[in-house]
């Protein structure tokens, strides 16, 4: 007997148990791109802090000294972080000592990042120098394009969901295949016993217990359906018991009958024949009486 595929207990059992993992399996993995994504979200400011420190000293020195070629150097190594897309050194007079800009990256993650992230972000540190540390010499201001941390959290996150899935994936294959030689397998074979069995049989026809299935729930079914075939193969014995026992009465009572029936026709026979023998005396009586009559009247 041919099930079809997705009427199999394997299929329907994997198929329940994936949707329920790869659920509880997408929601762990929201729940680490949400981890990821705050973690990413502080190592913004995290790194451009780090950057202004390390810049701090060089742009303090060359706001003191007012050395613009300077500046323009310093501003243009800071482009070379891929986050700063902007640089300004200004001193304490407000004078620009340097400025650059470059463009920002586009890409079709560029949208989601800007929601997650915002497009720019803009930080200032105030330039001194260590032995003075309460007199301003300017401002180093670098506005950042948050694309860069951006597009690395979101392929960490896509790489995360394809892990999931793709984890999803191997799961059902190895829970299909699991389902299908632990149970589909051995109720296939006892189906197909069932379905081999003659119904008529008066021997009791057993069924074998699956390898590995004496003591679970299909050892258990296999025992009960060996016990209802012991049932049954004593009742169809007992009724053909029965069956027996009424043909032979049924014979023995037709013997009687018919000896019966014998019987009573010879009975009818005899009684028939002395009917005749009464007939034919009463006949004679009645001859004689005529006579005897006829007789007298001559006489007389």
């Amino acid at each position: 007997m041919d099930i079809k595929f997705t009427n199999r207990l394997s299929y329907k059992q994997a198929r329940l148990t994936v949707l329920v993992g790869f659920i509880l399996g997408t929601l762990l993995s929201l729940l680490q791109i949400g981890i990821d994504y705050a973690s990413e979200d502080a190592s913004i400011n995290r790194e451009i802090q780090s950057l202004l420190e390390i810049s701090h000293n060089p742009a303090s020195r060359i706001a003191y000294n007012i050395d613009s070629e300077l500046a323009q150097e310093l501003t243009l190594g800071l482009l070379h972080s891929p986050a700063i897309i902007g640089a300004q050194l200004i001193d304490n007079n407000g004078t620009v000592l340097a400025k650059v800009k470059r463009p920002g990256l586009q890409s079709g993650y560029r949208m989601i990042s800007d929601f997650l992230f915002g497009a720019n972000r803009h930080f200032e540190d105030r330039l001194y120098l260590d032995h003075l540390p309460t007199e301003s010499l300017g401002t180093l201001r670098l506005d950042v394009d948050t694309y860069s941390f951006g597009n690395r959290f979101l392929r960490r996150a896509e790489v995360t969901l394809l892990n999931g899935f793709t984890r999803s994936l191997l799961l059902t294959g190895i829970l299909l295949a699991l389902f299908y030689v632990m149970l589909t397998k051995p109720l296939a074979r006892v189906i197909r016993e069932l379905s081999s069995r003659d119904p008529r049989s008066v021997e009791p026809t057993w069924l074998e217990y699956p390898a590995g299935h004496d003591n679970d729930e299909i050892g258990v079914l296999v025992k009960v359906a060996n016990q209802q075939f012991e049932n049954i193969a004593t009742e169809i014995q007992q009724r053909r018991n029965a069956e027996n026992r009424l043909t032979d009465y049924l014979g023995q009572l037709e013997n009687i009958v018919s000896a019966r029936t014998a019987e009573l026709k010879a009975i009818n026979t005899r009684l028939s024949q002395s009917n005749q023998e009464l007939e034919v005396a009463r006949s004679t009586a009645l001859d004689m009486a005529e006579a005897r009559s006829a007789f007298l009247a001559n006489m007389s």
